[in-house]
């Protein structure tokens, strides 16, 4: 106390240095109450939570994520009141729960430069929320993510984004405690809001009523560019309601979505051109998310969904999601140019079904369906398809299937007279001579009519080939200028 006596009535001092001194929490306010009425003084360095900490009038940056610092939100008020400068405050970990919510806020709710503030893992639940409040409206990006806010603690939330005056663009709530009533809250807020661009809330207790409220909210938005809900366990049904909330009033080719698809995180923007799903565990439902996914963004030329594993149900609504998704545009089809099915095991069954889907998707060139247990009937259907329509399919991987020489003789057709097809797979498979006589048969049937396009290859390494038909595939590769790969006989 005497020192605070001291400096009120200094009039030159500019800079003080009192880490180590154990000075109590009340007095350090009272040491930053001084500071602010004393227009000189620019630097004052002080120990909060026994880590020193330079307070400089001037400073734009105040980043004190540490832990331990209960009692000292009051402080942290102080220094808000005296650098009128900051922009940018890190406050993550600090543990000082609603209590501490509540004094931080008197120090910062009216700031003149605030644009960022990380108040995550700060213990703060709804009481918090409520207190801090007005910081949401008046600062840019608001992080509020590893507290325990709930639902009512999101209506808070969602009245200060709604305010009028409001100018939150980044709010991240991952991770706290919003069940679907919060949800609904916060869709409220959406709906009203003006400016904001991107919300998070991953990781909170959302369900499908909840997920639909904010789908609704996102789908309306004029302004909101990103929503992220991942990490929440959501039924199939919600989540296709979110992605056909990508298709709103007005077209944005960068609004963005992130989801788990099923449980593993997935980024879905409208106009993104290639979507990795490999790895994922794909139902009947899902499948029908996927089709939401290939309607909500047409522009999506590459679909793998390699290592997969695909159900029969799911191949045969993968086949049909496939086909009506790429049929829509004017009445003709999508970009879609490749579809990779690597090991996703879909079966004979589900594999015919694709083929036939596949027959309106002219604009696929790579198809890979290798490793699917694929046998003759899917194999002489693929085949079919390719011989009566305008497919224009330029490289079909069919590795390591369960494909025999009736299979392979109905693809060599297939390959003899299809006008773009250059690269085929049919290695790893179960073909005798009988198949190895047919595809060189198809091969000197295409060298009649001109060889084929340059880079064209065709792959039969693995079958049991004698040499007279190893000869004869040679010989039948040189007349058609085509690469050859065959195992020695």
């Amino acid at each position: 106390p005497p020192l605070l006596e001291a400096f009120k009535r200094h009039r030159t001092l500019r800079e003080v240095d009192l880490t180590g001194l154990g000075i109590g929490v009340a007095n350090k306010e009272g040491l930053l109450e001084v500071m602010m009425k004393m227009p000189r003084m620019a630097t004052m360095t002080l120990s909060l939570s026994d880590h020193p900490t330079i307070v400089e009038r001037t400073m734009t940056c105040l980043d004190t994520h540490q832990r331990n610092l209960q009692g000292w939100a009051g402080v942290l008020a102080n220094i808000g009141r005296v650098c009128s400068q900051l922009s940018k405050v890190d406050l993550r970990n600090a543990e000082f729960g609603d209590d501490g919510a509540a004094s931080l806020a008197l120090g910062f709710v009216d700031h003149p430069a605030l644009e960022t503030i990380n108040l995550s893992h700060c213990k703060i639940g709804d009481a918090g929320a409520k207190s801090v409040g007005g910081i949401v409206t008046k600062t840019r990006e608001v992080i509020l993510e590893h507290n325990f806010i709930a639902d009512q603690g999101a209506k808070f939330i969602s009245d200060a984004i709604s305010n009028t005056l409001a100018r939150t663009e980044i709010l991240k709530l991952g991770d706290n405690q919003v069940e679907d009533q919060g949800a609904a809250n916060l869709a409220d807020g959406l709906k009203a809001t003006t400016h904001l661009k991107r919300i998070y809330v991953s990781g909170n207790l959302i369900k499908t009523k909840g997920a639909k409220e904010l789908a609704t909210a996102f789908k309306a938005s004029s302004c909101l560019e990103m929503f992220d809900i991942s990490g929440t366990t959501l039924e199939p049904e919600a989540v296709r309601a979110l992605v056909n909330a990508l298709v709103g009033e007005v077209r944005d080719e960068e609004k963005r979505l992130h989801i788990s698809f099923p449980e593993q995180w997935t980024e879905v923007t409208r106009g993104m051109t290639k979507l990795d799903l490999h790895g994922r565990c794909l139902s009947e439902q899902w499948a029908g998310v996927l089709g939401a996914i290939l309607e909500s963004c047409d522009k999506i030329g590459n679909l793998d969904l390699w290592g997969s594993t695909v159900s029969k149900a799911a191949a045969t609504k993968l086949a049909d999601v496939v086909r009506r998704s790429r049929t829509k545009i004017e009445g003709v089809n999508g970009p879609l140019i490749r579809l990779g099915l690597k090991d996703c095991k879909i079966g004979d069954g589900a594999a015919g079904d694709l083929a036939v889907a596949l027959e309106t998707c002219h604009s696929l060139q790579r198809l890979e369906l290798n490793g699917n247990e694929i046998k003759d009937g899917a194999t002489i259907k693929l085949a079919d398809s390719l011989k009566k329509t305008l497919w224009g399919l330029v490289d079909l991987n069919l590795w390591r299937n369960e494909i025999k020489n009736l299979g392979a003789a109905a693809m060599a057709e297939a390959f003899a007279v299809h006008q773009t097809l250059k690269i085929l797979n049919i290695s790893q498979n179960l073909l005798t001579d009988e198949a190895g006589v047919a595809l060189a048969v198809a091969m000197n049937k295409r060298a009649e009519k001109g060889p084929f396009p340059p880079g064209s290859e065709l792959d039969v390494r693995g079958s049991r080939f004698s040499q007279e038909v190893v000869d004869k595939l040679g010989e039948g590769a040189g007349a058609a200028v085509l690469r050859l790969r065959v195992d020695p006989a």
